[in-house]
């Protein structure tokens, strides 16, 4: 009998152990329920940077299927422009170029730079120009160009000029003839 009761104890104890094994494993698999759903609510950024515009408000909600943007993002990489070109101008450009880069509200700082890469492809023109002239149509390639020392904001109209070979870039050239130096900018009065 003792042996019997011995048994029923044995039995009865394995069977507590699996009844615990079951809880730990429920336990587990809710665990990891909460981690995961936990992960859904944490925003990563493609790359390191600060936030510079913020969309999304606190509480509100986000969904995968309708993808929009919460924040702008200033990169902590290298400062880039980049710059379109129209297809008669593709042989004149190579990267390593020397380039100029000035911004349409202050031309008197010349900024230098250097082109970084051309696209391998043509694409639908994405920067908007006053220029009436240009085709609304026409197709461009997208060139990026290095800006390091330029102390230009994100989204900020710049212009770019590509230095032709044994020019310098940031060096003062003359003026047009009959131009003087204090009106090569400035519309005829």
């Amino acid at each position: 009998q003792r042996i019997d009761t011995a048994q029923d104890a044995i039995d009865t104890a394995r069977a507590n152990y699996a009844s615990q094994q079951a809880t730990i494993q429920t336990a587990r698999a809710r665990m990891n329920e909460a981690a995961y759903n936990l992960e859904l609510t944490i925003i990563r950024a493609p790359m390191a940077g600060r936030i510079v515009r913020r969309y999304a408000n606190p509480g509100a909600g986000a969904s995968t299927l309708n993808v929009s943007n919460m924040f702008d993002l200033q990169p902590d990489t290298q400062r880039i422009v980049r710059a379109e070109i129209i297809e008669s101008d593709i042989p004149n450009v190579t990267p390593g170029q020397d380039v100029e880069i000035v911004s349409e509200a202050d031309q008197s700082k010349v900024y230098v730079g250097k082109v970084i890469r051309i696209a391998p492809l043509f694409g639908a023109r994405r920067l908007s120009s006053e220029d009436q002239s240009q085709a609304t149509d026409e197709r461009v390639v997208e060139v990026v160009v290095s800006a390091d020392t330029a102390p230009l904001l994100i989204g900020q109209r710049v212009l770019v000029k590509f230095m032709k070979a044994g020019q310098q870039a940031g060096v003062a050239r003359p003026v047009s003839p009959g131009v003087g130096p204090d009106r090569s900018m400035r519309p005829a009065a």
